[in-house]
């Protein structure tokens, strides 16, 4: 995991030549979770079910990336690596990127909910499509503002974080 992950790191400063990197990591603890309990709760259930094999895997893992988070990146001169707790990596994101203005920002994730963070100053690029969505990109594909992302998924809910929409509404018909 450690070495795929610098080897993502270089590809991505290769391939968006970056002034400056910062990571961002989910904290162990949600807000979330106490504010809306059923957040993410068929996750739970999924890692309940997991194999010992899974279990461990899924525990070697976490190991890896605080291993990353904690000493290779710092060792390596990051010194943008964030966690806060109670938070998760992409309040941390938004975080950031709101509250710099004078920066542009590109956000590497493949988390649709981060999609209200596209601006003037904020591009979003997907690993997985290898797609970088901007705000003239994202107002073709989807038929509104990003801004108005947020208000979109809420109205039609996320499956991924189980959280239930309006009825019947999906993010087409909320946006």
């Amino acid at each position: 995991i450690i070495f795929g992950f610098i080897k993502k790191v270089i590809s991505y400063a290769e391939e968006f030549r970056p002034n400056n990197i910062a990571f961002v990591w989910d904290s162990r603890y949600s807000i979330r979770k106490e504010i809306y309990p059923q957040y993410k709760q068929h996750r739970i259930k999924r890692d309940q079910e997991a194999s010992e094999e899974e279990k461990h895997n899924k525990r070697i893992a976490h190991l890896q990336f605080t291993e990353i988070r904690e000493t290779v990146l710092p060792n390596l001169g990051f010194s943008n690596v964030f966690m806060c707790d109670g938070y998760e990596g992409d309040d941390v994101m938004a975080s950031i990127t709101i509250n710099n203005n004078g920066y542009k920002f590109i956000v590497i994730t493949t988390d649709q909910d981060i999609y209200q963070l596209i601006s003037d100053n904020c591009e979003l690029y997907n690993p997985v499509t290898k797609t970088l969505r901007t705000m003239e990109s994202f107002n073709e594909e989807h038929g509104c503002d990003p801004s108005m992302w947020g208000k979109a998924k809420s109205i039609a809910g996320c499956g991924t974080d189980n959280v239930a929409g309006v009825r019947g509404v999906a993010e087409k018909t909320a946006v």
